[in-house]
């Protein structure tokens, strides 16, 4: 149903050259056949649902305390951990990191960024919040490397952070 051919990559020098697993690596190229390719048009395509981006706040720890429960120190720093959570581009409108309390207001995160990486973030000064709960939201473009999304992709912290 298709043709399979061992190839070799890598550069020769020569005719006397030999193989050298260092420099050289065996693979294979398949090639499928026109059988194969009507076989293809009979399979059937079931959607399950959209793929998990990946993108997740993973742990908050209130440098202040050291804690992870969930206990923020206003006016002092917080790191966050997650997969793909930098905030990207920098500058833009609407993206960072914001508070939002129990009653709807949200706080932004104005101080710059100490880290702002795809799996930690350092941010200087909580903001002046209240007493009360709170709920942690990152808006970012981050995809990966320098990709970004077209819209705003927004983050949810899974844990309800408390300000005594």
């Amino acid at each position: 149903m298709s043709r399979i051919s061992p190839r070799v990559l890598g550069a020769w020098i020569g005719s006397l050259f030999r193989f050298d697993p260092e420099k050289h690596r065996i693979t294979v190229d398949q090639t499928p056949s026109a059988e194969l390719h009507a076989a293809l048009d009979e399979v059937g395509v079931e959607v399950l649902g959209v793929k998990d981006s990946g993108a997740i706040i993973s742990l908050v720890t209130d440098v202040a305390t050291g804690k992870i429960d969930g206990t923020i120190t206003p006016d002092d720093d917080i790191i966050v951990e997650g997969e793909k959570i930098r905030i990207a581009p920098d500058g833009e409108a609407g993206l960072g990191i914001f508070f939002i309390s129990e009653t709807g207001p949200e706080t932004p995160v104005t101080h710059r960024l100490t880290q702002n990486d795809p799996k930690k973030i350092i941010a200087r000064g909580v903001p002046a919040l209240a007493s009360g709960h709170y709920t942690l939201v990152i808006r970012t473009r981050f995809a990966h490397g320098s990709t970004l999304l077209n819209a705003s992709r927004t983050l949810t912290y899974n844990v309800t952070l408390t300000v005594a």
